[in-house]
């Protein structure tokens, strides 16, 4: 081959090459804009979905304003279930799966039924001074009293941008008729102490996850004709309904402060439990000191695995990916919170006892291989849940 036909030769495949980085590059443009353009299309439906979404919710206020007007329940289940029905119908048209309809109907229904029942409010507005106000807790339950028509002003060391704060507490506790001590289990006695020694007109309740350090004094001042009693709303602050949730009243001698407290609550607003002041912390044992433990030994036997988060949600199943799940949130919670009520609750011991000889009976089953003790400890618990 000559020197010229080489260069030719060259040449020729060198523009080939250009050409077809050309049309490469044209293929490239020409599939990224097409799915900039499909990505845009799906953010238009997304923000008509919302728009949609908002204009439901708004006519489920007006028909909660109906409801309400004619003192009509905000709830009714056989429409809700007609309404998931629905859903589900449309699903199996449109190829949704059966359980992401019912997820999905169910968050508009409760995101619909939340806003109605934030249309209630009290009957009578009564001031509030909220002793610890400007914690996470504290700070919670001023906004939902505020919201429910009543007027809240706090007492704490952090100045609040929400509501009018004052230093001295006995400048305004005998105006008060409601007076909530919403601080840490720690601190919580003394605040008490200094309170009732102010002898206040008003209600007098705290919001404290444990009881055990304050118990007594509360039954004591019950007794000496003080209206006071005991609250423990059953969720955390980053909770924005409490229609679906649970709080509880504890009963410490006083009737009046009862009927009082859940009235400044809202009785047909949530789920009110009332129990005797004396059960509360054995309750808790389970409901928080046991289930917290549970999800923090989970997450701190995780660590001592050897293996990364990474590889063990690679090969995930549903009841790790649940667990997990849950294990996480307790692990992003005050710890200082959750060691309180580890501490202060006397009951926990036992409670942890028993989680720690049922792990112990399915150790046992499992190495002995004891299958009928096995099977016994499920089937134990599917009763006790209810199952068949």
């Amino acid at each position: 081959m000559t020197p010229a036909l080489c260069r030719e030769r060259l040449s020729s495949s060198k523009r080939r090459q250009q050409l077809s980085s050309r049309i490469y590059a044209c293929v490239v443009v020409s599939l990224t804009d097409r799915l900039e353009q499909l990505r845009q299309r799906i953010e238009e439906i997304d923000n008509g979905i919302m728009r949609l979404i908002a204009e439901r919710i708004e006519i489920g206020r007006e028909i909660g304003r109906i409801k309400l007007e004619n003192a009509m329940p905000l709830r009714n289940k056989e429409i809700e279930e007609k309404v998931i029905s629905r859903y589900i119908n449309w699903a199996s048209k449109i190829g949704i799966s059966e359980n992401s309809a019912r997820n999905l109907s169910s968050i508009l229904i409760n995101e619909t039924i939340d806003a109605q029942y934030r249309m209630i409010k009290s009957e009578k507005s009564s001031n509030v001074l909220v002793i610890g106000g400007a914690g996470k807790m504290g700070n919670w339950l001023c906004r939902y009293l505020a919201a429910r028509g009543h007027r809240v002003i706090i007492h704490d060391r952090i100045r609040s941008e929400l509501f009018p704060s004052v230093e001295r507490i006995d400048d305004v506790i005998y105006d008060m008729d409601f007076v909530i001590i919403a601080t840490p289990i720690s601190t919580i006695k003394n605040c008490l102490r200094e309170i009732i020694a102010m002898k206040p007109k008003g209600v007098i309740f705290d919001i404290s996850s444990i009881k055990a350090p304050i118990i007594n004094s509360l039954k004591d001042a019950a007794m000496r004709g003080y209206a006071i009693c005991s609250v423990h709303p059953m969720f955390g602050p980053n909770t924005n309904s409490i229609w679906d949730k649970n709080i509880i009243v504890c009963d410490c001698g006083s009737q009046k402060a009862v009927e009082a407290a859940i009235d400044l609550i809202g009785r047909s607003i949530t789920k009110i439990i009332k129990i005797p002041i004396e059960e509360h912390d054995r309750l808790m044992a389970y409901v928080l000191g046991m289930s917290h433990a549970l999800n923090i030994a989970f997450i701190n036997t995780l660590t001592r695995s050897g293996y990364s988060m990474e590889t063990l949600n690679s090969v995930a199943s549903t009841t790790f990916s649940k667990q997990l799940a849950t294990s996480r949130d307790v692990a992003n919670e005050n710890a200082h919170l959750y060691f309180e009520i580890q501490h202060f609750n006397p009951y926990n011991v036992m409670a942890l006892d028993q989680l720690v000889q049922s792990l112990d009976e399915i150790k046992k089953a499992g190495l002995n291989d004891d299958r009928r003790e096995f099977l016994n400890i499920m089937e134990k618990g599917r009763k006790y849940l209810g199952g068949a």
